[in-house]
């Protein structure tokens, strides 16, 4: 279990008592430093009567008045949609008392999430640099040939508030089946996630609240995101396929196989089915939703599938690795990759700040292979000695012995 991030802000209401100096959360907490990490010795006085009346009112099943805070989200944006409504990212916070108590009834689940996504759909988790990415990739090609990436636009804030709710009930059937199956346990969580459900937002000093979607700062927006993404392909699969007598989850286990990271998603398709399940039949069923789905690249051409060498999943493409035989680089969108060297926005030492950004821009053209990485460390190099600095940007080769061994 990851332990509580004290870095980050606490939430409302409880920003509005920071103490003078105060830049995080840390001070609600009497923490204590050894070499295992952060021992908590005592929790804040507001802080414990807030968690010990929103938990009688959830025993009651009544949902308390939760509020998520929005922020602009810490993301570089390209000067051509900075003016476009809608481009500006906002990233809503969970408040100290919400993210505690929800990681006490959720915590489990969501470990389990990540720690099986060998044999569950999720890629969440993945180490895309190390030897799992070439694992998916081989397993997503022995599978099928015809590969379909997909994204959609404005999914965690607009997905389907039934969907939400069949979720919610596979979560709590999840707990029911590994053995907690006391009543009161299900009712906390069901109004735990029914705060997430048309939640309450606070923007400067507006209180608004919102009827799709849930929070981005949630203690599990990534995997619900995921069992919502593994939801549509599924009910996508059903009304698309029912036709032809194949609308059944044994048929679309049996010709497709998934993976999902949140709202990105890859799908491996078999010869049978490719003509009527593809990413432009996908696109259309959506439509006819309110979803605008997409091929993973953005283009705008949709195209119904591609290859292996192309596909495109967590903004990175296949590459074949230039000196092991069978194995594969995640090649990340190069204008991602040379942007991790512009991120440095705000810091009390700039020019330390952008060099870790520099180093950090350099290990990300590892997979790009040798020669364009080296073209590009040589120009980071430059600029690290601009700095005045000598940098710790490491060789290609040195990368792939960190990462492959």
């Amino acid at each position: 279990f990851s332990p509580l991030n004290f870095n980050t802000s606490e939430g409302y209401p409880f920003t509005a008592f920071r103490p003078p100096g105060a830049t995080n959360k840390k001070y609600l907490f009497s923490l204590e430093l050894d070499q295992d990490g952060y021992k908590c010795k005592g929790i804040n006085q507001r802080l414990l009567n807030v968690m010990r009346y929103k938990q009688g009112l959830r025993e009651n099943k009544i949902v308390p008045f939760t509020i998520f805070t929005d922020c602009l989200k810490d993301k570089r944006l390209p000067h051509e949609k900075n003016k476009i409504p809608g481009k500006t990212r906002v990233f809503s916070i969970s408040p100290v008392d919400y993210s505690i108590q929800f990681r006490q009834y959720f915590l489990p689940y969501t470990v389990a999430h990540q720690n099986s996504r060998r044999t569950f759909s999720t890629a969440v988790g993945i180490n895309v640099l190390g030897k799992e990415w070439t694992a998916m990739v081989m397993e997503m090609n022995d599978f099928g040939r015809y590969q379909c990436d997909g994204d959609y636009s404005n999914f965690g804030s607009g997905f389907d508030m039934e969907v939400f709710s069949i979720v919610i009930d596979c979560l709590k059937d999840w707990f029911i089946f590994h053995g907690d199956d006391d009543q009161k346990n299900s009712d906390v969580r069901t109004i735990l996630l029914r705060e997430l459900l048309s939640a309450k937002h606070l923007c400067y000093d507006i209180i608004y609240q919102v009827v799709s979607g849930m929070p981005s700062g949630s203690p599990i927006t990534v995997e619900l995101n995921d069992l919502i993404n593994y939801c549509y392909v599924c009910m996508a699969w059903h009304e698309i396929m029912s036709p032809f007598g194949y609308g059944s989850l044994y048929y679309f286990n049996k010709f497709v196989k998934k993976r999902t990271y949140g709202d990105d998603l890859w799908l491996a398709i078999r010869e049978l089915v490719i003509e009527y399940f593809n990413n432009v039949t996908l696109s259309e069923y959506f439509a006819k939703y309110g979803v605008k789905y997409t091929s993973a690249s953005k283009g705008d051409d949709m195209i119904p599938y591609t290859d292996i060498l192309n596909v495109s999943f967590l903004k990175r493409t296949p590459v074949p690795h230039p000196t092991r035989p069978n194995m594969f680089l995640a090649k990340l969108d190069l204008q991602s990759a040379l942007d991790i060297a512009n991120w440095c926005w705000q810091s009390r030492d700039p020019v330390s700040s952008t060099l870790v950004n520099i180093e950090a821009c350099n290990d990300a053209l590892y997979g790009f292979g040798p020669e364009t990485h080296e073209y590009y460390r040589k120009i980071l190099l430059k600029q690290a000695h601009r700095l005045g600095k000598q940098g710790n940007l490491r060789s290609w080769a040195e990368l792939d012995h960190l990462y492959l061994g």
